[in-house]
């Protein structure tokens, strides 16, 4: 540890640096692709927003407007893509479980996902990757708006063109961690309950990125029809009722439970807006449809 003493003030830095998160691949890959998109409006702005006069600045937004317009089969394509690597991913995590299954179930659990039923997850990030350039089209409109009232000189424009851009690589990087993240809850969730597993455990990651309300998560026994909302129930701002990796900039997931012998009891239950302690019977009193 480092330590800096002044007469009045003590601060204490950690000197072990903490690398940020690995992404997984499907993650990584869906991220490398929309950071593209961030790059490209870069380049158009840098192009077309020569000064922030009124028409430069609607130079940029036609540009950029045309640009959403025009990755509409690209963003299908990358989506696509992302999909099937998240429910590559997904099999893969079922499959030691899958083999201690009857055949009936392993069919049955490991069957191709329907395109219907992936559609609409289809339909939510062509929307998102559509809504990069315009989101950065509402930053030029605001940039000329406010420069109208004080001017800026040329090294400001610069800073606030790469400002625009860093905001949507940063965009990029949550759409691919809360999209990857969300899907691969929706297959555990689509996966489990086609075998009757109704419940599951809240796994988190539990670094210093992690929040509070997940944290205290982590072990808690979940059904999949009863959502939790975990800032609510540990006192902080809540962003409404969600499982497992379906919130923004989730890295937690669910860990289906097949067999209710593999569950370490007395355990914490999720239960129509509380936590419960149960032991192994009181569980199985209100689980339901489980091997045990």
């Amino acid at each position: 540890m480092y330590t800096l003493t002044q007469s009045t003030i003590k601060m204490t830095f950690d000197k072990k640096f903490t690398p940020p998160p690995r992404m997984k691949p499907a993650e990584r890959k869906y991220f490398n692709s929309l950071k593209l998109i961030a790059k490209e409006i870069e380049r158009i702005l840098k192009s077309s927003l020569s000064s922030v006069s009124t028409k430069s600045g609607i130079a940029a937004i036609d540009l950029l407007e045309g640009y959403s317009k025009s990755i509409e089969n690209w963003a299908a394509h990358t989506v696509s893509s992302m999909l099937h690597g998240v429910d590559k991913d997904n099999r893969k995590s079922w499959e030691k479980q899958a083999a201690k299954m009857s055949s009936e179930l392993r069919k049955e659990l490991l069957k191709p996902v329907q395109k219907e039923w992936m559609q609409e997850y289809m339909d939510d990030n062509i929307r998102l990757i559509k809504s990069m350039p315009l989101k950065a089209a509402k930053s030029v409109h605001k940039l000329v708006k406010e420069n109208q009232a004080k001017g800026l000189r040329s090294d400001e424009l610069i800073e606030e063109i790469m400002r625009i851009g860093n905001v949507q690589e940063n965009r990029a990087r949550l759409i691919a961690r809360t999209e990857t993240s969300r899907y691969s809850t929706a297959l555990t969730k689509m996966r489990a309950t086609s075998i009757g597993s109704d419940w599951y455990v809240w796994k988190s990651v539990g670094d210093f990125r992690t929040r509070q309300s997940h944290r205290k998560m982590k072990g808690i026994l979940v059904n999949w029809n009863d959502p939790p909302s975990p800032e609510r129930l540990f006192g902080e701002k809540a962003y409404g009722e969600y499982h497992a990796g379906e919130t923004f900039n989730c890295r937690c997931y669910p860990q289906a439970i097949v067999d209710v012998d593999n569950v370490t009891f007395p355990a914490k239950v999720y239960r129509e807006g509380k936590i419960e302690t149960m032991k192994k019977d009181q569980f199985i009193s209100i689980a339901g449809r489980m091997r045990h």
